[in-house]
């Protein structure tokens, strides 16, 4: 994938997937089969990488992110992000009160045939939790 392509497609993961929350048009930046590996957890297909984004979507309405670096290298991309958002809705044990979250991240992608095939990502969101309401 060309360079152009490629960072057109990881534009169009944060600004329309994730900062439009269009999980309904995720066909148009992930592969069938892609993975999203995420800390611990994979998530394999359509179907698992929306039941990951949908519940952190609806628990953070407002969520946004900005690519803070990216770098391309043909088939490989790297990319450093910034998240930021309210928790409205409980989530993850946390007890969603409106309380303002921001976090960083890093995620590493497999792009092929114009779509992503994989991602690793890992972001210090924890370290946010971690100091929220339990339920």
């Amino acid at each position: 994938m060309d360079r152009d392509k490629a960072q057109a497609l990881l534009t169009r993961l944060i600004d329309h997937f994730w900062n439009r929350q269009a999980i309904a048009e995720i066909g148009t930046v992930f592969a069938t089969d892609a993975v999203l590996h995420s800390g611990p957890n994979d998530y394999a297909g359509h179907r698992g990488i929306r039941d990951y984004a949908e519940p952190f979507m609806a628990a953070f309405p407002d969520l946004r992110h900005e690519i803070v670096h990216l770098l391309i290298d043909g088939e490989m991309a790297a990319m450093r992000y910034r998240g930021s958002g309210h928790l409205a809705h409980d989530y993850d044990g946390m007890k969603g009160e409106g309380q303002a979250m921001e976090y960083h991240g890093n995620a590493i992608f497999r792009l092929q045939e114009g779509l992503i095939a994989e991602v690793w990502s890992n972001s210090d969101l924890s370290l946010w939790s971690a100091r929220q309401p339990r339920l």
